[in-house]
């Protein structure tokens, strides 16, 4: 992902493909210190994740982090912490079935402001379904996609 592959997402408002995030949920940022928070906040994260790879475009999507989205346009406001790719691949492997295929990188949009930018692969086969329980956020047997701009729960 490059900068300039950035500025053309920007020009995008929210759609099956696309989630604009200001920040990452902020119980990762506490870390493992409130198992709680942390846990919830993973949850959260994995959910963003297999909806974009259950997007019924069956295109390419993107998770970014650092953008505030006023709906008529977009702004790069940054990521407070720095990740790490393997975490994320490991979080969902482990609560993922079959594990959605991503990668997470960080880019500088300008000085002092980075994005964590997740480019999901579509997966046609059949869905990603949750076979893992993680803080409350997300449950066992749910498939979750993406209905035009919000992640929702498939249901029967």
């Amino acid at each position: 992902m490059t900068k300039d592959e950035i500025e053309r997402l920007l020009q995008q408002g929210e759609q099956t493909w696309l989630d604009w995030k200001r920040q990452f949920p902020p119980g990762l940022t506490k870390g493992k210190k409130d198992r709680e928070a942390f846990d919830k906040a993973k949850g959260t994260l994995l959910k963003d994740i297999v909806s974009l790879a259950n997007n019924q475009d069956g295109k390419v999507g993107y998770l970014v982090y650092g953008v505030q989205d006023r709906g008529s346009g977009r702004e790069v406001v940054g990521i407070q912490d720095s990740w790490d790719d393997a975490d994320f691949q490991t979080w969902v492997g482990n609560a993922i079935d079959p594990p959605a295929q991503f990668s997470y990188a960080e880019v500088e949009h300008e000085p002092g402001a980075t994005v964590g930018v997740f480019v999901v692969q579509p997966f046609e086969n059949y869905p990603h379904v949750v076979m893992r329980s993680v803080g409350g956020a997300i449950h066992e047997g749910q498939v979750w996609f993406r209905l035009g701009s919000k992640n929702t729960v498939a249901l029967q």
